[in-house]
This record gives structure tokens, sequence and C-alpha cells, in this order.
């Protein structure tokens, strides 16, 4: 016969090996999982506050910047394009170049440039705008054409140029002008994208 003292024993070391095993050890897994949870939440806390500092420290910069050169810069990389006004720009231009205006054209939004963009990540890029020019000139005109569109005080930029000898020594050239803006048009323009 078992001596009670000694079944009430095991019976006790059975009970704290159950308590251990079925209560004490699933809540320090759980409490462990909290403290795992808020070593993370701080981790990111962290992140989140190096960002903040950061843009904190770029809206500072950015206020230190002269409102004359904001407007300057504004006037470089405009939120939206008004193809109306850059295609009177590109007249006036080929006007002042000497050249026979033919036509000018917009394109729309080059998505072809902006799917390449979303594809390699970019996030905040400048949205190309496309024009085609078509003018008539001598050489020389067509080259100061070219070199005025350059030095606009916003980004005008020739990328695509064909260029056709006719008769008399003039020549006809077709180009593709690209500026860009901040954000997408809202609406279309001339029944384009």
């Amino acid at each position: 016969m078992m001596h009670k003292g000694l079944f009430s024993q095991i019976v006790m070391i059975a009970l704290s090996i159950g308590i251990v095993f079925f209560y004490i050890q699933p809540t320090f897994t759980e409490i462990s999982g909290t403290q795992d949870q808020i070593t993370q939440y701080q981790t990111e806390r962290e992140k989140v506050s190096e960002v903040n500092s950061k843009l904190a420290d770029l809206v500072q910069k950015q206020a230190q910047v002269p409102s004359k050169e904001q407007g300057k810069l504004l006037v470089y990389m405009p939120d939206s394009i008004d193809p109306v006004a850059v295609s009177r720009i590109l007249k006036f231009v080929a006007e002042d170049a000497g050249v026979l205006f033919r036509s000018v054209d917009y394109n729309g939004v080059n998505q072809g440039y902006i799917d390449d963009a979303e594809e390699l990540g970019l996030v905040d890029y400048p949205i190309p705008h496309e024009f085609s020019v078509d003018i008539q000139g001598t050489y020389d005109q067509i080259k100061n054409t070219i070199a005025l569109i350059e030095r606009n005080n916003f980004p005008l930029e020739v990328h695509e140029l064909s260029v056709e000898v006719l008769e008399g020594g003039f020549l006809n050239a077709g180009m593709q002008i690209i500026t860009y803006s901040h954000k997408l048009p809202e609406e279309s323009y001339f029944g384009n994208n």
C-alpha cells in the first residue's frame, strides 16, 4: 500500500507540472509575443520619427527659399501644362527665328514614359507632354529655332527631329518636343489624352 503522504506528493507534483505546461508556459509565450510587438512598434516609431525629422528639415529649407525663387521654380516645372500657351510660345519662338511656322499639335501625355517610370518604381516623376511642330526655313534658321526652343524659361526638349529638303534650298523640319508638369492633366485637351 502506498502511503497517503507519498500519493499526495505525487499528485501535487503532477498538478504543478500541469500548471506549468497548461497555464504558466502559454502565459510566458503570450508575454513574449507582446514584448516582440512592443519592440517592433518602438522600432517602427523610431523610423517614423526619423522620416518626420527629415520632412521637417525639408520644409524648413523650402521656407528659406525666397518667394521670387519659388516662383521661378513653379514656372520651370509647373503643376499643369496649358497646351494653348505652350503652342503659342512655340509659334513665337519660330517667328523670332525667322522660319515659316506650319503647325503645332498637342499630342498629350507621353504614356510610354509614364509606363517606364511606374515599372521602375518611380513615385514622384515629371509628367511629359508631347507637342509636334512643323516648320520650314533655311538650315541656319532651323538651327536657330532649336537653340531658342532649348533656351526657354521652362524645359522644352527636342526629342525627335526629321528634316526634308525642299525646292530652292529650303528645309522642312518636323519636331517632337517634350515639356513637363508635376501632375497629370485632369481633362483632355483637343480630344487627346
